[in-house]
Protein backbone atom coordinates (compact mmCIF):
# COMPACT_ATOMS: atom_id res chain seq x y z
CA UNK A 1 0.00 0.00 0.00
CA UNK A 2 1.96 3.00 -0.97
CA UNK A 3 -0.71 5.49 -0.53
CA UNK A 4 -3.55 6.90 1.39
CA UNK A 5 -6.34 9.11 2.25
CA UNK A 6 -7.62 10.49 5.36
CA UNK A 7 -11.28 11.28 6.53
CA UNK A 8 -12.43 13.03 10.03
CA UNK A 9 -15.52 12.47 11.45
CA UNK A 10 -16.70 15.78 13.10
CA UNK A 11 -19.49 14.83 15.86
CA UNK A 12 -21.42 17.75 17.18
CA UNK A 13 -24.13 18.42 20.12
CA UNK A 14 -26.69 16.77 18.17
CA UNK A 15 -25.25 14.11 15.60
CA UNK A 16 -23.16 11.64 17.59
CA UNK A 17 -19.61 10.14 16.39
CA UNK A 18 -21.42 6.48 16.29
CA UNK A 19 -24.16 7.85 13.82
CA UNK A 20 -21.97 9.46 12.00
CA UNK A 21 -19.75 6.34 11.52
CA UNK A 22 -22.60 4.57 10.41
CA UNK A 23 -23.42 6.74 7.96
CA UNK A 24 -19.85 6.96 6.80
CA UNK A 25 -19.13 3.24 6.48
CA UNK A 26 -22.42 2.61 4.62
CA UNK A 27 -21.17 5.30 1.93
CA UNK A 28 -17.89 3.75 1.97
CA UNK A 29 -19.17 -0.30 1.63
CA UNK A 30 -21.37 1.14 -1.31
CA UNK A 31 -18.41 2.61 -3.14
CA UNK A 32 -15.83 -0.18 -2.36
CA UNK A 33 -18.65 -2.37 -3.89
CA UNK A 34 -18.53 -0.06 -7.36
CA UNK A 35 -15.09 0.02 -7.39
CA UNK A 36 -14.58 -4.11 -6.78
CA UNK A 37 -11.70 -5.56 -9.09
CA UNK A 38 -12.30 -7.99 -11.69
CA UNK A 39 -11.51 -11.04 -9.02
CA UNK A 40 -14.97 -9.30 -7.14
CA UNK A 41 -12.53 -7.96 -4.06
CA UNK A 42 -11.58 -4.39 -3.60
CA UNK A 43 -8.00 -2.67 -4.39
CA UNK A 44 -8.90 -0.15 -1.24
CA UNK A 45 -8.19 -1.05 2.16
CA UNK A 46 -8.90 0.49 5.22
CA UNK A 47 -7.81 1.64 8.46
CA UNK A 48 -8.65 2.92 11.62
CA UNK A 49 -5.75 5.12 12.83
CA UNK A 50 -7.15 5.79 16.89
CA UNK A 51 -8.65 2.28 16.79
CA UNK A 52 -8.95 1.33 20.68
CA UNK A 53 -9.30 4.70 21.54
CA UNK A 54 -10.86 5.21 25.21
CA UNK A 55 -13.84 7.50 24.77
CA UNK A 56 -14.83 6.01 21.63
CA UNK A 57 -13.22 2.32 20.26
CA UNK A 58 -13.19 3.17 16.43
CA UNK A 59 -11.96 6.45 17.16
CA UNK A 60 -12.75 9.68 14.79
CA UNK A 61 -10.66 9.10 11.89
CA UNK A 62 -10.40 6.25 8.89
CA UNK A 63 -7.98 6.19 6.60
CA UNK A 64 -7.96 4.40 3.10
CA UNK A 65 -4.88 2.75 1.22
CA UNK A 66 -4.36 1.90 -2.02
CA UNK A 67 -1.52 0.90 -4.29
CA UNK A 68 -2.24 3.22 -6.90
CA UNK A 69 -2.62 6.87 -6.29
CA UNK A 70 -4.93 6.55 -9.04
CA UNK A 71 -7.29 4.02 -7.47
CA UNK A 72 -8.27 6.45 -4.50
CA UNK A 73 -8.52 9.26 -7.12
CA UNK A 74 -10.92 7.51 -9.05
CA UNK A 75 -13.06 6.03 -6.19
CA UNK A 76 -14.12 10.17 -5.77
CA UNK A 77 -14.37 9.55 -1.84
CA UNK A 78 -16.03 12.84 -1.65
CA UNK A 79 -18.49 12.48 -3.82
CA UNK A 80 -19.80 9.62 -1.73
CA UNK A 81 -19.78 11.43 1.32
CA UNK A 82 -21.26 14.29 -0.41
CA UNK A 83 -24.39 14.98 1.76
CA UNK A 84 -22.35 14.27 4.94
CA UNK A 85 -20.11 16.90 4.21
CA UNK A 86 -20.95 19.18 7.52
CA UNK A 87 -19.68 16.09 9.25
CA UNK A 88 -16.23 14.90 7.87
CA UNK A 89 -13.27 16.24 6.70
CA UNK A 90 -11.91 15.05 3.66
CA UNK A 91 -7.56 15.12 3.26
CA UNK A 92 -5.92 14.91 -0.25
CA UNK A 93 -4.41 11.55 -1.18
CA UNK A 94 -0.66 11.28 0.08
CA UNK A 95 2.57 9.16 -0.48
CA UNK A 96 2.75 7.03 2.73
CA UNK A 97 5.65 8.00 4.93
CA UNK A 98 9.10 6.01 4.33
CA UNK A 99 10.52 4.21 7.80
CA UNK A 100 7.03 2.43 8.28
CA UNK A 101 7.86 -0.19 11.19
CA UNK A 102 4.44 -1.12 11.95
CA UNK A 103 1.27 -2.52 9.97
CA UNK A 104 -2.18 -3.60 10.82
CA UNK A 105 -4.55 -6.42 9.91
CA UNK A 106 -8.21 -5.07 10.21
CA UNK A 107 -11.14 -7.73 10.15
CA UNK A 108 -14.29 -8.79 10.29
CA UNK A 109 -14.72 -11.13 13.55
CA UNK A 110 -17.85 -13.06 14.25
CA UNK A 111 -18.55 -13.41 18.12
CA UNK A 112 -19.85 -16.24 19.37
CA UNK A 113 -23.53 -16.51 20.08
CA UNK A 114 -24.79 -17.32 23.64
CA UNK A 115 -26.25 -20.62 22.68
CA UNK A 116 -22.78 -21.66 20.50
CA UNK A 117 -21.05 -20.98 23.69
CA UNK A 118 -23.28 -23.25 26.25
CA UNK A 119 -23.42 -26.34 23.43
CA UNK A 120 -19.20 -25.58 23.46
CA UNK A 121 -19.51 -25.78 27.43
CA UNK A 122 -21.44 -29.15 27.15
CA UNK A 123 -18.32 -30.69 25.32
CA UNK A 124 -15.46 -28.91 27.33
CA UNK A 125 -17.03 -29.82 30.78
CA UNK A 126 -15.58 -33.31 30.94
CA UNK A 127 -12.60 -32.49 29.44
CA UNK A 128 -11.47 -29.35 31.88
CA UNK A 129 -12.51 -30.99 34.83
CA UNK A 130 -10.73 -34.26 34.46
CA UNK A 131 -7.61 -32.13 33.46
CA UNK A 132 -7.57 -30.04 36.42
CA UNK A 133 -8.76 -32.32 38.93
CA UNK A 134 -12.14 -29.99 39.88
CA UNK A 135 -15.61 -31.79 40.00
CA UNK A 136 -17.65 -31.51 36.93
CA UNK A 137 -20.36 -29.39 38.87
CA UNK A 138 -18.18 -27.24 39.39
CA UNK A 139 -16.37 -27.03 36.38
CA UNK A 140 -19.91 -26.58 34.85
CA UNK A 141 -20.54 -23.30 37.29
CA UNK A 142 -17.57 -21.59 36.56
CA UNK A 143 -17.77 -22.17 32.57
CA UNK A 144 -21.62 -21.02 32.91
CA UNK A 145 -20.67 -17.85 34.73
CA UNK A 146 -17.90 -17.06 31.77
CA UNK A 147 -21.03 -17.81 29.15
CA UNK A 148 -22.99 -15.29 31.01
CA UNK A 149 -20.69 -12.65 31.44
CA UNK A 150 -19.85 -12.27 27.56
CA UNK A 151 -23.67 -12.61 26.57
CA UNK A 152 -22.63 -12.70 22.98
CA UNK A 153 -21.25 -9.77 22.89
CA UNK A 154 -18.05 -8.81 22.17
CA UNK A 155 -15.36 -6.45 23.08
CA UNK A 156 -14.15 -5.51 19.72
CA UNK A 157 -14.98 -2.07 18.08
CA UNK A 158 -18.21 -2.64 15.72
CA UNK A 159 -20.48 -0.65 13.24
CA UNK A 160 -23.99 -1.42 12.47
CA UNK A 161 -24.25 -1.95 8.99
CA UNK A 162 -27.19 -2.10 6.66
CA UNK A 163 -26.79 -4.76 3.91
CA UNK A 164 -27.05 -4.77 0.74
CA UNK A 165 -28.79 -7.89 -0.56
CA UNK A 166 -32.22 -7.68 -2.00
CA UNK A 167 -35.21 -8.05 0.81
CA UNK A 168 -37.66 -10.66 0.46
CA UNK A 169 -41.11 -8.41 -0.51
CA UNK A 170 -42.14 -6.65 2.10
CA UNK A 171 -39.28 -6.45 4.25
CA UNK A 172 -36.41 -4.06 5.15
CA UNK A 173 -32.80 -4.34 4.64
CA UNK A 174 -31.28 -6.70 7.21
CA UNK A 175 -28.94 -4.17 9.84
CA UNK A 176 -26.24 -5.77 11.36
CA UNK A 177 -22.98 -5.09 14.12
CA UNK A 178 -20.35 -5.61 12.04
CA UNK A 179 -17.24 -6.27 14.59
CA UNK A 180 -13.75 -5.50 13.61
CA UNK A 181 -10.72 -6.55 14.73
CA UNK A 182 -6.69 -5.52 14.85
CA UNK A 183 -3.84 -7.61 14.35
CA UNK A 184 -0.30 -5.75 14.70
CA UNK A 185 3.12 -7.27 13.29
CA UNK A 186 6.68 -5.28 12.92
CA UNK A 187 7.03 -6.54 9.64
CA UNK A 188 5.34 -6.26 6.08
CA UNK A 189 3.93 -9.35 5.42
CA UNK A 190 3.94 -11.05 1.81
CA UNK A 191 1.19 -11.49 -0.11
CA UNK A 192 -2.89 -10.98 1.01
CA UNK A 193 -5.90 -11.56 -0.62
CA UNK A 194 -6.26 -8.24 -1.01
CA UNK A 195 -9.77 -6.86 0.68
CA UNK A 196 -13.31 -7.21 1.00
CA UNK A 197 -16.28 -4.40 -0.16
CA UNK A 198 -15.63 -3.66 3.87
CA UNK A 199 -12.35 -2.73 3.33
CA UNK A 200 -11.31 -5.23 5.86
CA UNK A 201 -8.49 -7.88 5.07
CA UNK A 202 -9.86 -10.56 3.14
CA UNK A 203 -10.21 -14.15 5.34
CA UNK A 204 -7.71 -16.83 4.29
CA UNK A 205 -5.59 -17.96 7.30
CA UNK A 206 -1.89 -17.21 6.97
CA UNK A 207 -2.74 -14.69 4.03
CA UNK A 208 -4.26 -11.61 5.78
CA UNK A 209 -3.65 -8.39 3.83
CA UNK A 210 -2.23 -5.88 5.91
CA UNK A 211 -1.65 -2.08 5.59
CA UNK A 212 0.85 0.35 7.08
CA UNK A 213 0.41 1.56 10.83
CA UNK A 214 0.98 4.78 10.97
Amino acid sequence: MKYYQDITLLPDADISLGFIWEKVYQQIHLMLVEHKNEAYVSDIGLSFPAYGDAAFPLGHQLRLFADNESQLADASVAQWLQRLRDYVHIKSIKPVPNGITEYACFSRCNPKSQQQRLKQLDRRVAHLSHKHGVDEHEMRSVLLTSVKKHSGRSQLPYIRVQSLSTPAEGQHRHQFMLFIQCDKSNSAPDGGNGFTCYGLSAKAKGKETFVPWF
